[in-house]
């Protein structure tokens, strides 16, 4: 590559200007996931004129080669697209772009002078890369002077998705069964969503009175269960698929629910909310809404004790509820109705208890803990 080095007497009948480098192209990422890589700096000179005289230049371009790696000159739609000899070099020296024009007639136009394209092959998140012009020459010829050599950094940015992710857990109400596996379904529809590289939810109760275990997860998808505390989880979902293949909706897991022993009736929520992770992920816990459910448990557990023996402690007449137990306390009394709500309730420490109730027509189920025992007796009330 031929290197020519022009005449350094300053002429105070030149005209000043300042070269300038400009990045085209935007780095994005999603969690590391390069969205696009691609870098095009230029060198402008603003607007030549063919009576500015400009022959030829070379050049030289510093650069952090950890972080970018420039492979082509691009003359295209520059001012040297029609010169009789460019020349670029990358690589002769490590960390700069070398490179060189002339022609037989003045080169000129309101473009830019000349541009490297490459890849950005840093660190994506929170990192930057500084490419600066070393110096810039010209021919004698020209009558205008650089007198400022520019420095520019290329960003990476987080990548702007306009998306929504609705969470779902289904029904508002889950009436535990002792008879069955009682699972709650976790789902999600994916608005928009174009790129989708993680999800994170906590789960949590607000008693104790159940427990809740992960489980029936979906394939498509690294999991990652951190236990914070009793029945609170941290979710952490990394997505396996294609990165700009994201279903429109996902069946995400199931969460298990387990009764403790020996609990007598409960009003139990469970929340998924979304967390945070980092600044570096597509996802944003902003744009996913959460959910909840109710969780109600009403049915008796007798721990092997004969449900006759304590059925027949429990008397119900004419609106009169009397409970007698002889050498057994009774600590508390609950009493719903078939919609399973508490329309009674009262702790006592006695082996004998009487009361009026006046209830409506309708079908109740009482609920009696005795010596933590718990009994449940249905009654229908038809005055």
């Amino acid at each position: 590559m031929p290197v020519f080095f022009t005449g350094t007497i300053k002429s105070f009948s030149k005209d000043m200007i300042a070269s300038k480098l400009k990045s085209y192209y935007d780095v994005t990422y999603c969690n590391g996931v390069n969205l696009s890589n691609e870098v095009l700096v230029t060198i402008s000179l603003g607007n030549i004129k063919y009576s500015d005289s400009l022959y030829g230049y070379n050049f030289s371009v510093k650069y952090d080669r950890s972080k970018l790696y420039f492979h082509n000159q691009i003359t295209t739609n520059t001012i040297t697209e029609f010169a009789d000899y460019a020349k670029t070099g990358f690589g002769i020296e490590p960390g700069k772009i070398i490179g060189a024009a002339m022609n037989n007639t003045p080169l000129y136009g309101n473009k830019d002078l000349i541009g490297f394209y490459g890849e950005y092959i840093g660190e994506m998140c929170n990192d930057s890369a500084l490419v600066e012009i070393e110096y810039i020459e010209f021919t004698d010829e020209f009558q205008k002077e650089v007198t400022k050599l520019d420095t520019i950094w290329i960003k990476p940015i987080k990548a702007n998705i306009n998306y929504k992710i609705n969470t779902s857990v289904g029904d508002n109400l889950l009436r535990y069964d002792t008879n069955k596996t009682n699972i709650i379904p976790i789902n999600v529809d994916l608005e928009n969503v174009k790129v989708l590289d993680k999800l994170a939810y906590n789960i949590s109760l607000t008693s104790d009175n159940f427990n809740v275990s992960v489980i029936n997860q979906n394939e498509d998808f690294l999991f990652d269960i951190e236990n914070n505390k009793n029945n609170n989880y941290d979710v952490i979902l990394t997505n396996k698929i294609n990165y700009k293949e994201v279903p429109e909706s996902s069946h995400l897991f199931d969460l298990k629910i387990d009764k403790m022993i020996n609990i007598t009736d409960t009003n139990t929520i469970l929340y998924i909310n979304p967390i945070k992770l980092n600044n570096c992920l597509c996802y944003d816990s902003q744009k996913v809404t959460n959910d909840s459910i109710k969780i109600e448990y009403i049915k008796s557990d007798i721990n092997s004790v004969d449900k006759d023996d304590y059925h027949q402690l429990i008397s119900f007449i004419n609106n009169n509820l009397s409970i007698y137990s002889d050498n057994s306390y009774i600590n508390s009394i609950k009493l719903f109705n078939s919609v399973g709500m508490v329309v009674f309730d009262e702790n006592i420490n006695s082996n004998q208890y009487s009361k009026n109730l006046q209830l409506t027509n309708g079908v109740y189920f009482i609920v009696v803990t005795i010596n933590e025992h718990l009994i449940m007796k249905k009654i229908l009330v038809n005055n």
